[in-house]
């Protein structure tokens, strides 16, 4: 299910309701509210878009967007798409991105480009964006033009493998993230033993600094694509200074989530809103020398 910005905005505006309200009233972290709001999350979890309906009091349905009547797959599993917008919003969807900044990460695209396939406002991609949306998902340039028909159930989900990950340094991290990670030097890989996102990378402990929580030359597995829940380690950009740190989310008395530093003695408290989530610590590999 895509859930459609414009919608969620126009009942928002209409019940006065704010994001932070939104997200103590259907029980979900902050951050991944906002990324609904702004469009990065195009397709949340199914249980969100069901919460977010009911604390409207409409169907999900009011707030998602809907596919054209004629994109319907034959008995064969067979799908052709009348337009790029349908198309996309389709593979997104189907394969799990969830966000056209991910799409933008792994495919090379650009995210405005992206923005603007998935709002309408551009009806046709270029030669080089169908390039690249075609070795993405592994697709025909005859099926991104519509001329072909996809063969829906052969479509997987791209952005979860068991992969070498790469070791990405804390100084790095937002050049990787946020800029181009074609400039950030690579040396190091570790192996993944969960599923995670495909944009994920591997984070090793400099220094000491970060214990109790974690011990000096660990390798924390960093997956973009996690949910957030309390207690779990994040990695968090200060939008004041852009400067990427580890940190530990918090459930306050009120539901709302925190995040504790952990690479100082004293316990600094983060104002979500003053953060971006980079990603979630889903594992700690140590090394026993």
């Amino acid at each position: 299910m895509i859930i459609s910005k414009q919608k969620l905005l126009t009942f928002m505006n209409e019940s006065k309701t704010s994001i932070q309200e939104l997200a103590v009233g259907i029980n979900v972290n902050y951050s991944t509210v906002n990324r609904i709001i702004n469009g990065e999350t195009v397709a949340p979890r199914v249980d969100t878009i069901y919460s977010i309906a009911n604390f409207f009091g409409v169907d999900p349905s009011m707030i998602c967007e809907s596919l054209s009547d004629n994109n319907i797959a034959n008995p064969n599993g067979m799908m052709t798409f009348n337009n790029t917008q349908d198309l996309l919003t389709f593979l997104i969807n189907k394969t799990g991105i969830r966000s056209s900044t991910l799409l933008h990460r792994a495919s090379g695209i650009a995210k405005s480009t992206l923005d603007k396939l998935l709002s309408g406002e551009t009806i046709t991609p270029n030669l080089q964006t169908m390039q690249k949306l075609s070795e993405y998902f592994n697709l025909t340039i005859e099926q991104i033009e519509g001329q072909k028909p996809i063969f829906v159930n052969a479509l997987q989900e791209v952005q979860l493998s068991k992969r070498l990950l790469p070791v990405v340094e804390l100084d790095n991290i937002n050049e990787w993230i946020f800029g181009d990670y074609n400039n950030v030097k690579v040396t190091n890989y570790v192996h993944s033993t969960l599923l995670v996102g495909k944009l994920s990378f591997a984070l090793k402990i400099p220094d000491d600094s970060y214990e109790p929580d974690f011990l000096m030359n660990s390798t924390l597995i960093i997956d973009t694509q996690a949910e957030i829940n309390n207690g779990s380690y994040v990695i968090i950009k200060d939008k004041r200074t852009n400067v990427v740190g580890i940190s530990e989310a918090i459930m306050n008395k009120n539901n709302n989530l925190n995040f504790r530093n952990i690479d100082t003695d004293k316990e600094i408290i983060v104002n979500p809103e003053l953060c971006e989530v980079i990603g979630v610590a889903v594992q700690e590999v140590r090394n026993l020398k």
